[in-house]
This record gives structure tokens, C-alpha cells and sequence, in this order.
């Protein structure tokens, strides 16, 4: 009779094309695992199977080969007969697979030093031609993975026949995660006929790694000393590392930001991103050290337990801490050069700071800008911060520092200005001033001659023109004298010529002119009372034209409309 273990392999490898039992990707047999259910039968080291110079597929001889390796004893068996380096090949073993394990131990929540330890135990560190490349087949899981699967000779036992020797196939994996993966599924998930079977190794219901492993015993392995040999590999391996839950960062990033150490007492300063890794976990000191200070914030890494953030002091790296105890300075935006001149109108109260306010540098002076109320100042820069706007200045040539740009009365810059010679009417004066200067540009252009009242209806000689970003300035004279600088709305074109037509033509491109009622900027009156587009192509009758010093304006009537265009719009 074929002892209860292998008996149930054979009954699942004749009806795995019925019912998948362990697996979704793998088409499983008997993973490889020799427990059941109510099986008692324990395969114990008399019963191994023989030596052969046949490379024969053992998980028994694995175990017993990991075991020796560890314990730095020759292997027994010619398939796996080499040197042992004890600290070389296990560790470097461990290294491949810890990071994978723990990945996947969160998600199906088992212990990593337990399938770390399985791992090992299982494929001989990797060694076994099974675990190695291309099979990728840590546990000897039976089936095939993604229709995948390589065949092997293995072991069956039966009372009758001893040990004998049968071709199996067994699980062929792309890499070693997605065999860790698998078994790890199988410890969750469970046979089909029992998906609680291996509950007691669940994270959940194993207080430690001792009671996952005592559980495994009799159920994933008959082997009465499987559970101390797991415990073993954990202990001299200190797998127990890898069972800490580290967080997952969720979002990490460079910045550079500055802020200000101010509530540290309660938070430690530590080597990563804490809790995301063992190294992270290193704490290098408390924080208490750098309150107060101001510090450089260089990285931002998110996880479900909050913001950490990477920070440097007198341009030393120090390490990472809790956000919440830093207060970042915020940033002045809108940070230009400027080449303008104002007067300080406002500054008695007003303070003045060596940087824009709020940032991390700004220290406030001990001078306050009222010692500069009323002089002329040359403005060099400006900054926003909290919607606020602050200039930089200079008084007599000296930078000074930041005041709040409503202390300033900012005066316009010319942007262009001509000499000219131009015929005007002054009309409507009333509103406007008669000033020394074009107007605000300068301290002593604010000087008001007279109102423009003064001058009206009178004909004028412009002399000069400038443009600021308040409006058009003309410089005028009276009988040849100079009078000063009035805004362009006063004055009036004056017609230098007129005659009368009666002409036949065809309106060309008048898009971009203007139809007015009178000869355009000759009068106040004059309103503007259409746009030219809908004479495109049409054909009028030429009544006048008039001249002034800008243009020629042609009097045209179109059915019963009467009105005055540009004559570049016409085509004569």
C-alpha cells in the first residue's frame, strides 16, 4: 500500500485536469507539499531514498543539502556535491529574493522570514536544478505555471516497492517572484477542499514566526522536524528583519524649498524615509537640535503614515524628519529687475527689510522708510509675496532696501518721444492741465502751469510728442513761444485744405478704418459712426476731400448714408 502522503500526490496528479486545487496560474498537482489532511505518516531520514549518480528531484535531499550548507557540512548527494561558502551563497541567496518576499508577504500577509526560510530550505538556496535558471521553481510546485513546465525524475515510495523513480513535471517560472508569489498564494488561499488549511502560518493568527512555522509542520511538510529547521535558518540567518511592515512610500520628489525648524522636540531625524525600509528606520538623532534653525529642504517622500521630508543645514545633508515640524518660508514670486523712479509718499510707519518680507532671509532694518519720506527714489526691483508687491531702492545711488510698494508714487517712463511739427486746435481743454514736463515722469514734470482751459480754441504749433503707459503727451507753442506739456485729447487736427468732388469709386480693403460723421480729430463732435468692413468692394460717390496734417479724408455717400473715411481705403 502506498503510504497515505504520496498516495494523495498521485490521486491529485490524476485529477488535476478536473479540479485546479492550489493555484490560479500554476495547473497544479502536488505543490511539491507532502502534508494533508489527517496524515499522520512521517517520512523520517531512515526512509530517504538512495544515492544515485542520477540527478534525481528530492525536496527531502534540498532540505537536507540547505541544512549541511548552513551548518557548513559537505553535501551528501553526487547532484548537488560542491563546495560550501557559508556567508557567500546563502546570503547572496537571501539578498536576491528578501525584497520580493516582503513585497508579497504584505499583500497576502505572511511572515517574510518564513518564506525566506522556506525558499532556502526548499531549493537549496537556489542551487537545486530545479530552483535554478530556467525553472525558477523554489518549492517544487508540481503542474506547470502558465502553461509552462519542465520534466523531471523524482521519488515515489510505496510499501511494496520501496523508493522508486517516476518522471513528474513541475512548475517552470519566468523569475523567482513569481514563484514566491505562487506559494504564497497557496498559504492563503489554501487546497480546494480546505481554504483555511494553512490559517495558523496567516500574519493574522501567527503571533510570531515560531507559531506560522509550527503550523506548517505535519500540513505543508510531514517532516517532524520541519519547523525546527525553518527556525533554525531564521535564527542564523536573522531573517526576523524582514518582518517588519515597512510603509510603502507613495510619492517621493525633489524640492527646494527653505523653511524653519519650530516644533522638532517630539520627532527624531532619521537615515530614509522612516519606516520604508531597515536602513530608514535608523534614527540619527532627535530633532530638538535644530529648532529654530533654518534649513534647507531638499526631498518630499509620502506614505500612509504622512510626509517625511529630506533637509540640509549649513549646506550639510542631515536627514529626514516629519514635515510638521518644519514651517516653510514661502517663495516672492515675480521677482524682476525694474529701472524706474518714484517718490517715498508713504513711509513714516512702513518697515524696511533686507529681503521681501516672509522670505527666509528677510530681517527687518532698524531704519524705517520714514527717514527717506519725500525723496526721490530709484527703484531696481520687485517682488510678490501673499499678493503683495515690494520694491527695492536706491536713494542717491545706495541701496537701501525692501519697503511696500504702496509707500511709492511710481512715476511713468517715457517710452518714446519725436519732434514734430503739427498744426492744432486746442478745443474741450477744461479737464486737462498745462504741465512742465510730460506728465509724472519726474519730480518736476508734476509742476501744473495752468489749466487747459487757458488755451482753448486757439491754434497751436505741436513741437513735440511722447508716450507713456498713462496716455500721449503733446508739447506746444503759442506764437512761437514754448508753453509746456498737455495730454494729446486737447488738441485737435486742423483741415489745411478742402476741395469738392463728384467721383465715382470703389471702396478697396477698409477693414481696419473707421466711418465717421465729420473729418476725424477735427472737432470734439466728431463721433465715429460705423466701422468700414461693410463698404468692402462697394462703389460710392467722392463728395469732398479734406486734408489735415495726419491724413486725407474723403467725404463718400453710399445710398442715403454721408460720412467720412481714410482715403487709403479707396481705391482711386
Amino acid at each position: 500500500m502506498i503510504k497515505k502522503a504520496f498516495h494523495f500526490v498521485l490521486v491529485l496528479m490524476l485529477s488535476v485536469s478536473m479540479v485546479p486545487l492550489f493555484h490560479a496560474k500554476a495547473t497544479e498537482t502536488e505543490s511539491g507539499v507532502e502534508g494533508q489532511q489527517n496524515d499522520n505518516t512521517t517520512v523520517t531520514n531512515e526512509d530517504m531514498p538512495p544515492e544515485t549518480e542520477e540527478p534525481v528531484f528530492s525536496l527531502e535531499e534540498n532540505r537536507e543539502e540547505a541544512i549541511d550548507a548552513a551548518t557548513e557540512v559537505q553535501p551528501r548527494s553526487n547532484m548537488l556535491r560542491a563546495s560550501v561558502t557559508a556567508t557567500s551563497f546563502q546570503q547572496k541567496f537571501i539578498n536576491s529574493i528578501s525584497s520580493q518576499a516582503m513585497e508579497l508577504c504584505k499583500k497576502y500577509k505572511l511572515y517574510p522570514s518564513v518564506m525566506i526560510a522556506q525558499a532556502s530550505l526548499e531549493s537549496n538556496w537556489g542551487r537545486s536544478e530545479l530552483g535554478t535558471a530556467p525553472n525558477y521553481n523554489l518549492f517544487g510546485i508540481k503542474g506547470s505555471y502558465n502553461g509552462k513546465s519542465v520534466t523531471m525524475k523524482t521519488w515515489e515510495y510505496s510499501d511494496s516497492k520501496g523508493w522508486y523513480q517516476i518522471d513528474a513535471k513541475f512548475a517552470k517560472y519566468p523569475s523567482y517572484k513569481e514563484s514566491l508569489e505562487d506559494n504564497a498564494k497557496k498559504l492563503r488561499n489554501g487546497p480546494s477542499w480546505d481554504s483555511s488549511y494553512y490559517k495558523g502560518a496567516w500574519r493574522e493568527n501567527a503571533k510570531t514566526y515560531k507559531d506560522a512555522t509550527a503550523w506548517l509542520q505535519g500540513r505543508y511538510a510531514t517532516d517532524n522536524t520541519y519547523a525546527s529547521k525553518l527556525n533554525s535558518l531564521i535564527s542564523q540567518y536573522n531573517l526576523t528583519q524582514y518582518d517588519t511592515l515597512y510603509d510603502t512610500i507613495k510619492s517621493q520628489k525633489n524640492v527646494s524649498e527653505d523653511a524653519k525648524v519650530v516644533k522638532a522636540d517630539g520627532h527624531g531625524v532619521y537615515s530614509g524615509i522612516y519606516n520604508t525600509s531597515a536602513a530608514s528606520g535608523k534614527k540619527l538623532s532627535t530633532g530638538a537640535p535644530y529648532n529654530n534653525k533654518n534649513v534647507k529642504i531638499l526631498k518630499e517622500g509620502t506614505t500612509s503614515r504622512g510626509t517625511w521630508v529630506q533637509f540640509s543645514s549649513n549646506n550639510k545633508v542631515i536627514g529626514w524628519m516629519d514635515k510638521r515640524a518644519f514651517v516653510y518660508y514661502p517663495k516672492a514670486t515675480n521677482v524682476k529687475s525694474l529701472n524706474l523712479t518714484g517718490k517715498i509718499t508713504a513711509g513714516s510707519t512702513n518697515g524696511l527689510w533686507s529681503e521681501v518680507p516672509g522670505t527666509v532671509n528677510a530681517k527687518k532694518l532698524a531704519t524705517t522708510a520714514g527717514a527717506y519720506q519725500n525723496k526721490d527714489a530709484k527703484i531696481i526691483k520687485q517682488g510678490q509675496i501673499s499678493g503683495r508687491t515690494y520694491y527695492q531702492f536706491q536713494v542717491g545711488g545706495k541701496t537701501i532696501g525692501w519697503l511696500d510698494a504702496r509707500a511709492f508714487h511710481v512715476y511713468d517712463t517715457i517710452k518714446s518721444q519725436s519732434n514734430v511739427n503739427w498744426n492744432r486746435t486746442i478745443l474741450n481743454a477744461d479737464k486737462h492741465g498745462v504741465y512742465s514736463g510730460v506728465y509724472n515722469t519726474s519730480a518736476s514734470s508734476m509742476n501744473k502751469l495752468s489749466t487747459g482751459a487757458k488755451y482753448n480754441n486757439k491754434k497751436v504749433k505741436v513741437i513735440k510728442q511722447a508716450q507713456t503707459a498713462r496716455g500721449t503727451w503733446y508739447q506746444f507753442q503759442v506764437n512761437g513761444k514754448t508753453v509746456g506739456w498737455m495730454d494729446y485729447r486737447a488738441f485737435f487736427d486742423t483741415i489745411t485744405s478742402q476741395k469738392t468732388m463728384n467721383k465715382t469709386v470703389t471702396v478697396g480693403n477698409a477693414t481696419n478704418h473707421g466711418v465717421f460723421d465729420g473729418v476725424y480729430r477735427t472737432s470734439p463732435k466728431v463721433k465715429r459712426i460705423s466701422l468700414g468692413k461693410p463698404y468692402n468692394n462697394k462703389k460710392v460717390q467722392v463728395l469732398k476731400e479734406a486734408v489735415t496734417d495726419h491724413a486725407t479724408w474723403v467725404q463718400f455717400k453710399y445710398g442715403k448714408t454721408v460720412a467720412w473715411m481714410d482715403k487709403k481705403a479707396f481705391k482711386y
